[in-house]
């Protein structure tokens, strides 16, 4: 007795090896897709990732804080959301020193240094004053009072450097400032972490404030290794402030 024949009538080869070819061609395909997607939105946005938020948009904006009117690069503002022009309470930059200029590609290692020794920015705030006195105008009335006179220590460059006295709140602090005039007011001045571990040492370890315009105030810190140099330091930073502050 013979089997019986295999009916083949519903399973054409013919016709089922095409549908999952093109199945097979279709996944392949979607994959290209996403990889092309991934691959050019990398190239556009990768560069904004490994800037960390910064930008090189160095076009200028027009900031106005209290009666002041400024014109800061873009790119030497931290904050995304106060890259914009108008009215603002307050501004923060952040500047490559001694170039005086913000962030760009040739600068980006300097934007990302985590060692003090090899710091060249500062941080820089534009606010309306909170204060009757600035830095320099307080130290007659409220810093000479936290310091022993005895102690001073004077620097090759023309500097003095009291130990600010904890009793009056400055922990492990230091003033380093030049020589008074006849009204008591340094020409240059500065609160500075003092220097101890390795590890415990910060990034920016020295700040000052000044009046500027007509009525605004501007907050630095800055590395350590300005104090060196801080008669060229000075002259920048007036420079800097001049270029930013175009009126009232």
């Amino acid at each position: 007795m013979s089997a019986p024949a295999l009916d083949l009538s519903d399973h054409d080869v013919t016709q089922g090896l095409p549908k999952v070819a093109w199945r097979v061609l279709g996944i392949f395909a979607m994959l290209l897709v996403i990889s092309l997607v991934l691959y050019f939105a990398g190239s556009i946005y990768g560069e904004r990732i490994s800037q960390v938020g910064h930008t090189t948009d160095d076009t200028p904006v027009n900031i106005v804080i209290g009666n002041d009117y400024f014109t800061i690069p873009v790119n030497m503002i931290r904050h995304e959301e106060q890259r914009i022009g108008g009215v603002a309470p307050k501004v923060d930059l952040q500047v490559h020193w001694p170039s005086q200029s913000g962030y760009h590609h040739d600068l980006a290692s300097a934007f990302s240094q985590s060692d003090p020794e090899k710091m060249e920015l500062a941080l820089l705030t534009i606010s309306p004053r909170r204060s009757l006195l600035d830095m320099p105008e307080r130290f007659r009335p409220v810093y000479a009072n936290a310091f022993d006179e005895s102690e001073i220590k004077v620097t090759s460059n023309g500097l003095y450097v009291a130990d600010l006295s904890a009793e009056y709140g400055y922990i492990n602090e230091q003033l380093v400032y030049s020589r008074p005039n006849a009204v008591g007011k340094p020409a240059f001045i500065a609160r500075c972490q003092a220097a101890g571990e390795q590890e415990d040492r910060l990034l920016l370890p020295c700040e000052s404030d000044l009046f500027i315009g007509t009525s605004s105030e501007l907050k630095i810190r800055f590395p350590a290794s300005q104090i060196a140099r801080w008669e060229a330091f000075s002259a920048e930073l007036t420079a800097l402030i001049d270029r930013l502050n175009v009126g009232d």
